[in-house]
């Protein structure tokens, strides 16, 4: 049994990995900026510290693994993700020698190294499922098996389904690898095949979810209707027809459950840009994060824009759509802000040509209007289509009917 001891470790480790991941994406700074100079202090500092903790206690104390955390976190700082990687996997070995092979208190660390790996280009999607899938396998062995960790877990890897099925879609041979028959091969299955199986693959882990969650004392009620929210928007991302009835059916099981009218228009007011970050098993939950602070307020005080955060430089329609940072933040010299007006037509089917293939995506917008462009001209608007009009939204819902919806979408563009 998993012992409160051990349950206190892994929380505490669990909030140390979150920072860190918070860092891969709010210090992706240019190396040259004047703050960089501090970053660089500290980072010098936190090495000798290292050095000096090693000649005292040895290279597999488990005392080091506060500090190599904090080494990993100075190195993503300074988009040293190579060397990040090192001393997260020197944490893991150290784990794995004092705790076991096969603990809980890896899997914080294994999710924060796959995110560093794949900030730094040295991630393959196929081995980022296949160490999501471990990670899960130990939790199961060690956790209550309806712990929200696990259901967690699983939400991760439904989101890496999806990182998968998005990098088929690119002409390159990271795509080509994806769908060879056999790892190497030059025999591909066709593209429709390969994410028919991504398709299957989080749909099977959804049900998993809801299988979890009906093990609670507590009445799983608004959870299970959570997940019908979720796998609706699973539809949506595969452009699948039956995602309209799903919406509707999620929203009658939230009403159903009891919970508030007035909470269901507030978390249906505005469109979400796909997939959700995060799985909230509670209405409640999902208004009060901090992904969906910003979207109440705006739907109090009538802003309906969107904020775009991509995840990763090579994989530009993946998103998180959060506050965005500020202005000093921003990667001025390659990146600007751009508003754009878009309309999103329910769940229509919207077909075009993207990428020299033609296309029939649902629930992504119809057009973007360049808002305020003028303010940067050295943006190219004709390269951004193909990665605006491949996304996919949760439509806004007017009691569980998905209704036509027109708004801004705050987009970091690239400047020559």
């Amino acid at each position: 049994m998993f012992s409160e001891s051990r349950a206190s470790s892994l929380l505490t480790i669990l909030a140390g990995c979150a920072s860190l991941l918070l860092g891969t994406i709010s210090y992706a700074q240019d190396a040259l900026e004047i703050a960089d100079r501090d970053l660089l202090a500290r980072h010098e500092q936190l090495q000798q510290q290292l050095s000096e903790m090693e000649s005292s206690r040895g290279r597999h104390d488990p005392a080091l693994m506060e500090i190599l955390s904090s080494l990993a976190d100075s190195s993503v700082r300074l988009n040293l993700y190579s060397d990040a990687s090192s001393l997260l996997e020197r944490s893991l070995q150290i784990q794995r020698l004092s705790l076991g092979l096969f603990t809980t208190e890896q899997i914080p660390l294994i999710l924060a190294k796959m995110d560093i790996d794949a900030r730094g280009g040295d991630w393959e999607y196929q081995q980022a499922a296949k160490i999501t899938y471990r990670a899960l396998r130990i939790s199961e062995e060690s956790i209550a098996p309806h712990d929200k960790r696990v259901i967690d877990l699983n939400y991760s890897l439904v989101k890496q389904f999806y990182l998968q099925s998005a990098a088929v879609e690119r002409l390159d041979d990271t795509a080509y690898a994806l769908r060879a028959v056999v790892p190497g091969s030059k025999w591909v299955r066709p593209r429709r095949i390969a994410q028919s199986r991504y398709y299957s693959a989080g749909l099977r882990l959804l049900n998993e979810m809801r299988k979890i969650l009906t093990q609670r004392e507590a009445d799983p009620a608004e959870s299970l209707a959570m997940v019908d929210v979720y796998t609706a928007d699973w539809h949506v991302l595969f452009d699948q027809n039956k995602a309209e009835l799903a919406y509707q059916n999620a929203y009658d099981g939230l009403r159903e459950a009891d919970v508030d009218k007035s909470k269901l228009d507030l978390l249906f007011a505005t469109p979400k840009i796909l997939p959700v970050p995060a799985f909230h098993d509670t209405v409640s939950s999902a208004l009060t994060s901090s992904y969906s602070a910003r979207t109440r307020q705006q739907a109090e005080q009538g802003d309906d824009y969107l904020n775009f955060q991509k995840w990763l430089d090579t994989m530009l329609v993946i998103s998180f759509p959060v506050i965005a940072p500020p202005q000093e933040q921003a990667k001025q010299e390659r990146e600007a802000e751009i508003r754009l007006r878009f309309r999103l037509n329910s769940l229509n089917n919207v077909p075009r040509w993207l990428g020299g293939r033609y296309r029939t995506n649902m629930s992504v917008a119809e057009e973007f209007d360049f808002f305020e462009s003028d303010e940067h001209p050295g943006i190219d608007i004709e390269s951004l289509d193909d990665r605006l009009y491949l996304l996919h939204f949760r439509p806004h819902l007017e009691d569980g009917i998905a209704r036509p919806w027109e708004g801004f979408l705050d987009y970091p563009a690239p400047v020559n």
